[in-house]
């Protein structure tokens, strides 16, 4: 019998390549991105103008639900915060009695400007307001959907195995894409396991059952179950109510869907998936109608 006696260096290069593997497989939990909102204003005419305007982007980037909103003076005055990721900075104008807003989104941990754009109200067909909503809903999507500005640039970040936020964004832009599900399952089922409160988890699994499940009953009957906890969790998020929408109407439970649709819709008409989905399902009421428009 051969007798292999490894060097001290031998050895101690195998614990540093095992700490290596290990760490690099663990699965890492992820949060939303903390995100602060600077608004400036460039002399305006009317300081009620520029802030109807500054609270509906900020109401809008909200209601999606993917980010973290802060005020950008919250985290100067209290120093214990942790600091924000992202700064979305915004800059009202108005020339001729026509309002702009100027947005740039800013990455603070790579210090790069990650998008920016200009939106204006064109004092067309719309009232003031309905342009200044279509501002905030163009402005919104670009920045906090979750095929946006951030969330995108968050998976391209990731580049190892991760649970809870970063893990449904890849999941959500994998359903927008049609593209391949299987991969996601494992992700979804360990961050349940970490935290099982996650409604948006919850969410992502059941449409996730749904569209891999092959009309099998037990997949649609624990689809159908986790957009119910979902929505029992988080009654007004809108990825729990689509998700509650497509199990319904994979269950054959169409009108309970259409329901699920319309209320969805009523909470957030600036979510660009979930208004395909419910167009595409046919779920349009007259009041899913005054949703979209």
């Amino acid at each position: 019998m051969t007798l292999f006696v490894l060097s001290s260096g031998a050895i101690a290069s195998v614990i540093v390549l095992s700490l290596f593997y290990f760490l690099t497989r663990q699965e890492v939990m992820t949060f939303k991105p903390i995100v602060a909102i600077a608004f400036h204003a460039d002399n305006p005419p009317s300081l009620e103008a520029a802030a109807k305007l500054r609270d509906l982007v900020y109401m809008a980037l909200v209601n999606f639900r993917t980010l973290t909103i802060r005020d950008e003076g919250s985290a100067g005055q209290k120093p214990w915060m942790e600091k924000p990721q992202y700064t979305v900075h915004l800059r009202y104008g108005m020339e001729n009695k026509s309002e702009s807003l100027g947005w740039q989104v800013e990455d603070k941990t790579d210090n790069v400007l990650v998008g920016s754009g200009v939106e204006k109200t064109m004092g067309a067909s719309q009232s003031v307001n309905q342009e200044r909503m279509t501002i905030a809903s163009v402005i919104s999507q670009n920045i906090a959907a979750s095929n946006g500005l951030i969330n995108a640039r968050l998976v391209n970040k990731t580049s190892h195995t991760v649970l809870g936020n970063d893990c449904v964004l890849k999941v959500e832009i994998a359903l927008a894409l049609a593209a391949d599900l299987s991969n996601y399952i494992g992700c979804l089922e360990n961050t349940l396991k970490r935290n099982s409160q996650d409604s948006d988890a919850k969410a992502a699994l059941s449409r996730v059952l749904g569209r891999t499940s092959n009309g099998t009953p037990s997949d649609l009957a624990r689809s159908l179950k986790l957009a119910q906890n979902a929505v029992s969790i988080s009654p007004q998020s809108d990825k729990a109510l689509f998700a509650l929408m497509e199990a319904y109407w994979l269950n054959g439970r169409t009108e309970q869907a259409a329901a699920t649709a319309e209320q969805a819709l009523s909470l957030s008409t600036n979510n660009p998936d979930l208004r395909a989905a419910a167009l595409r399902l046919g779920f349009t009421s007259d009041k899913s109608h005054q949703a979209l428009e």
